[in-house]
């Protein structure tokens, strides 16, 4: 025993050498994720490794595995030790399934079971009012309108330009199912006289072709028409939406006839552009006129003309009292040479006779009315030829009045 004991006295003495020597662990500070060991009071050391534990804080969890902060304090570095299995990675080790219209809402969610993993898809949701099943979501997860459905697409709200496809009004669908573009969208070529009608602006189109109209600015007026530049916006071309009428192109009514000083005025009515029959005008307003027959307008000058009653015969001529109310009022018409009267109180040869056919003592009553050379009618007697012994038509004409 004793010499048991020599022995140990010094090796107790070397060892409590070597600890004044060194620093011990409960002088030492870990770092954030570290915890001190057990009996760190006993420990040598001045480092994490010598004093300290690496606590779950630290560890960077595999896939299939997500961290969990209530696991933050423990001491351990391995994803058993610190980490929860995802749902996704729970799945695919058979660990559950899903039911019928259900899966895993949340992959990287933490949970081993169906109850923290499975979620109703949309599959399963019945979409309400207005609302229609979104084909593309009957496998996502959802248990709302917003989530499972889109509106009908009369409902939906298109963007500026486009509009409401007319045939999918009862489907649903997004703005790029339910609506489509509208002439809103195109432009026409101005320079050329083309634009969009008003009622066209908010119909569906493809293309400007759709859209596009010509208009009264490129219009070219017929004859008879000049362009009427405040129609230049104005669809429909034609002469008679783009162009303002000109007399020589109105349809005067039955009797009237153009008034050709009126021919390149613009008009479309007949005061404007035609002369009516002169019947109707009142030329009482001068002695001894009457209407020309067949005459037009609307002034005395146009519509009157004097009778014989208002002429002075010429120089050598006298009036014919039977022909006071005729016209037109002129030499030709109303006078006639003197003696005319008197050679009318004879007979007049009829038509077919001749004074040749008379005999001597009835040869002298007669005369005969003929058109001579110079295409007038005159009177001649019928005179007793003695050295013929016949008689004949005097050479003698007298320009008088056949009435």
């Amino acid at each position: 025993m004793k010499f048991a004991g020599l022995v140990l006295v010094p090796c107790l003495a070397i060892a409590s050498k070597l600890r004044a020597g060194r620093a011990t662990c409960d002088a030492w500070s870990c770092s954030e994720g570290y915890v001190p060991k057990l009996g760190v009071k006993a420990l040598e050391g001045a480092s994490n490794e010598e004093c300290c534990l690496a606590t779950c804080k630290l560890h960077d969890c595999s896939d299939g595995f997500v961290a969990n902060s209530s696991y933050d304090s423990n001491t351990g570095a391995s994803d058993a030790e610190c980490c929860d299995k995802t749902c996704s990675a729970a799945l695919e080790d058979g660990s559950f399934m899903c039911g019928t219209n259900e899966k895993v809402g949340q992959p990287d969610k933490a949970g081993a079971s169906a109850e923290e993993c499975c979620e109703a898809t949309c599959a399963a949701y019945d979409c309400t009012g207005d609302w229609s099943p979104h084909p593309s979501k009957m496998n996502s997860t959802g248990s709302s309108d917003e989530e499972c459905c889109v509106p009908l697409c009369m409902k939906v709200a298109c963007d500026s330009g486009y509009i409401l496809d007319q045939t999918k009004l009862e489907e649903g669908g997004t703005k790029d199912d339910c609506c489509v573009k509208s002439c809103e969208l195109f432009t026409c070529d101005a320079q050329h006289g083309f634009g969009i009608p008003p009622q066209k602006r908010s119909q569906q189109a493809e293309r400007s072709e759709d859209c596009c109209e010509r208009q009264c600015r490129s219009h070219v007026c017929s004859d008879g028409w000049t362009k009427d530049h405040t129609h230049d916006e104005a669809f429909d071309p034609s002469d008679e939406m783009c162009c303002l009428m000109q007399c020589q192109s109105f349809q005067c009514p039955a009797g009237w006839i153009s008034n050709p000083a009126k021919k390149g005025m613009i008009g479309n009515t007949a005061e404007i552009c035609c002369l009516p029959p002169c019947d109707s005008h009142n030329c009482s307003a001068q002695a001894n006129t009457v209407v020309k027959d067949g005459a037009h307008g609307r002034t005395d000058e146009a519509c009157c003309e004097k009778t014989c009653a208002a002429h002075s015969c010429s120089k050598g001529l006298v009036a014919v009292e039977v022909r006071a109310q005729s016209v037109p009022g002129d030499d030709a018409t109303c006078c006639e040479v003197k003696g005319c009267e008197e050679m009318r109180k004879l007979t007049k040869l009829k038509s077919g006779e001749s004074c040749n056919a008379l005999a001597k003592e009835d040869c002298g009553s007669h005369f005969g009315s003929f058109v001579n050379s110079k295409k007038r009618a005159v009177f001649a007697r019928c005179d007793f030829d003695r050295s013929l012994g016949l008689c004949r038509l005097s050479s003698n004409e007298s320009d008088c009045v056949d009435h």
